[in-house]
């Protein structure tokens, strides 16, 4: 029997239909194409999303592939206004009893929300239900932004991670959890940003999301010194006689500073010296003499 002679010619064309269920109800249908007809040969896709009525917002693109004997489809939509339900496709060259692929994306912002597949058994003058469920893909891979980094006693690095599915593709909205390998050098904050506590490391701070794990390396440096001071019971010594002063550390934020090296020196040592520990010894009638304790 010749298929095509039974057939009329508004038939020949497969037509898709794809009912997004948003849990809306009372929406137009006939988004992108008029409704097919009860004899022409069509695809009715039903997706449903778990754990969530609402599978899109106003600006989501929604990407449908199509593919099987004669017939490739790849095709991008916007989901204009969140409200409608119903995106229709016409397709040509498809052939009765053919099995046809296919594959539903939701993306936000270019990131991929949800995905999709099925397959159906297309037959001429038939309309084929298919369900098919929408799930978020799970995570691939992690990468952690900066990958390694140092930063001072006391301050802060803020990290980002970069979510991928198998295909590459990029994800959000996941939940990504922080841990540290060692707390006492650095710590990390659930949102991922980790302070510098004490000198060390390399510090592991792992980024973790659906079994799926990045890291990134981290040391702390000791803060640097900023200012010193020398005090000084008087600022006279007799010839012969002693004198001990002292140097006063701080670091930027004027928290005082320990465990630093530490050096003196004399203007005039044949007037006056001064030792390792900053004792100054008086030399000879003169002055004033300019001692002097320095730091990194």
């Amino acid at each position: 029997m010749n298929l095509k002679k039974r057939i009329a010619p508004t038939a020949r064309s497969l037509m898709i239909a794809l009912l997004l269920i948003t849990g809306a109800s009372g929406c137009a249908d006939g988004f992108f194409a008029t409704a097919s007809t009860a004899s022409a040969t069509g695809l009715v896709v039903s997706l449903s999303v778990a754990g969530t009525p609402v599978i899109r917002a106003v600006d989501d693109q929604i990407r449908i592939r199509v593919n099987g004997i004669g017939v490739a489809i790849d095709t991008t939509v916007v989901a204009a206004p969140a409200q409608q339900t119903r995106v229709q496709l016409n397709v040509s060259n498809a052939v009765d009893g053919g099995v046809y692929q296919i594959v539903v994306e939701v993306r936000r912002d270019s990131v991929l929300q949800l995905r999709g597949n099925a397959s159906a058994q297309i037959r001429s003058g038939q309309s084929t239900p298919v369900e098919l469920a929408l799930l978020p893909p799970p995570v691939a891979t992690i990468a952690v932004s900066p990958p390694a980094s140092s930063i001072v006693q006391g301050a802060t690095v803020a990290l980002t991670t970069t979510l991928r599915e198998s295909s590459g593709a990029l994800l959000s909205g996941r939940v990504v959890t922080w841990t540290s390998s060692a707390p006492a050098i650095a710590t990390v904050s659930a949102a991922g940003v980790v302070t510098g506590v004490a000198p060390g490391g390399p510090v592991t701070i792992t980024a973790t999301s659906e079994g799926r794990s990045g890291t990134m390396q981290i040391t702390v440096l000791q803060s640097p010194v900023a200012s010193v001071t020398v005090s000084s019971p008087t600022t006279f010594v007799s010839v012969g006689g002693t004198l001990a002063l002292t140097a006063t550390l701080r670091e930027s934020a004027l928290s005082l500073l320990t465990g630093r090296l530490l050096s003196w020196t004399s203007s005039s040592p044949a007037i006056a010296s001064v030792s390792a520990p900053g004792v100054v010894t008086g030399l000879a009638p003169g002055g004033p003499v300019t001692i002097t304790a320095a730091s990194e």
